[in-house]
């Protein structure tokens, strides 16, 4: 029998296009890294026929290769040196709009090839300025700290490339800023951007000269943009997108966590500006319980502090609100078929 968690799996997509794993796997192999340590995990994927991956699979990875290259910039290093097989049907697109404006709207249009872990948006301010702006799917906003950094820190720099690619002239961003502390490497980003950097910003943003908007692409093609658009435009309505209730019922969730208390349906149904009847309707044509959208949630965020914060099992109950240890263990078990002890060690061996 499946159960709600289950299903909820299935409605939300929560992907990497799988190319991005080989692009793990080659550069770090490229940094030193031992091939063999990624054979198995690489193994397991070639008998799945997706043409993505999920959220899981991919911090994974990417802890590996971090620990393999011994990397910490690991992120930043992926977008400067290497040519991205996961960013190559955007990177087709770009290529051949009319200029960079144009390029830039359909790089955020399209950004669901490459992964739904971040919403991208081009924004102008009134300073002369414009800016793409990454901001974490809810999903995503609840893995690992250490891999949602290397994932941002990719698409900055891969952004940046893109506009030096596109107009031939190394233009470096105005400023850079990113959804956390300073890092211990700065002065990599500092080499990299070559510009101001602002940390603990609510979102991943890099900004440029708007003048450069308006500048023309040498390499752009009506005819073949319009193919190409039209081809991820069929990609992109394949079954198996983000469902957007869910989407905004976990956003909903996430943001009016008031301290170890999460929010109950009443809560959650009045952020989203819509009646409990509502959602609770738009639910069961999901066969869904609130709980099990909020379990899926604990569970996600107590694998990260089990795994990367290194939290006691007590601690771990009382910030996710629950009344004893014993009763988060039971959760645990029922949602991975493990206790958090077992399912850590299997990981660590």
């Amino acid at each position: 029998m499946i159960d709600g968690i289950d299903i909820l799996r299935q409605k939300v997509s929560m992907y990497f296009n799988r190319f991005f794993l080989d692009d793990i796997v080659d550069f770090s192999v490229r940094l030193g890294a031992d091939q063999e340590l990624f054979k198995s995990m690489v193994d397991k994927l070639r008998s799945n026929p997706d043409e993505t991956v999920g959220y899981d699979v991919v911090v994974e990875f990417v802890k590996l290769a971090v620990e393999a290259t011994k990397d910490d910039s690991f992120g930043l290093h992926l977008g400067e040196y290497f040519l991205l097989k996961a960013t190559q049907p955007v990177d087709e697109i770009m290529q051949k709009s009319l200029t960079i404006e144009e390029a830039f709207s359909n790089a955020v249009a399209y950004s669901r090839l490459i992964s739904d872990s971040m919403d991208c948006q081009l924004y102008e301010d009134a300073q002369g300025y414009f800016s793409v702006i990454f901001r974490n799917n809810p999903d995503w906003e609840i893995r690992s700290a250490q891999v949602r950094r290397h994932n941002l820190d990719a698409a900055l720099v891969s952004t940046m490339k893109s506009l030096q690619f596109l107009t031939g002239f190394r233009y470096y961003p105005h400023k850079v800023k990113v959804p956390f502390k300073r890092p211990k490497m700065v002065h990599e980003y500092y080499r990299i951007f070559n510009c101001s950097l602002e940390y603990d910003h609510p979102f991943g943003e890099i900004q440029f000269s708007r003048d450069l908007l308006k500048k023309p692409i040498s390499t752009s093609d009506y005819g073949l943009l319009k193919k190409l658009k039209r081809k991820a435009e069929d990609e992109l309505r394949k079954p198996g997108e983000a469902d957007e209730l869910l989407t905004e019922m976990k956003k909903a969730i996430l943001v009016n966590i008031d301290g170890t208390q999460f929010p109950k349906q009443k809560e959650v149904a009045m952020a989203m500006s819509i009646t409990v009847r509502t959602l609770q309707r738009r639910l069961r044509d999901r066969k869904l319980k609130f709980s099990d959208v909020q379990t899926e949630i604990k569970m996600t965020i107590a694998l990260r502090h089990l795994v990367e914060d290194g939290l006691l099992m007590d601690e771990i109950a009382y910030l996710l609100g629950y009344s004893e240890s014993s009763a988060f263990v039971r959760a645990f078990k029922k949602w991975k078929g493990l206790s958090p002890m077992n399912y850590v060690k299997g990981l660590k061996n």
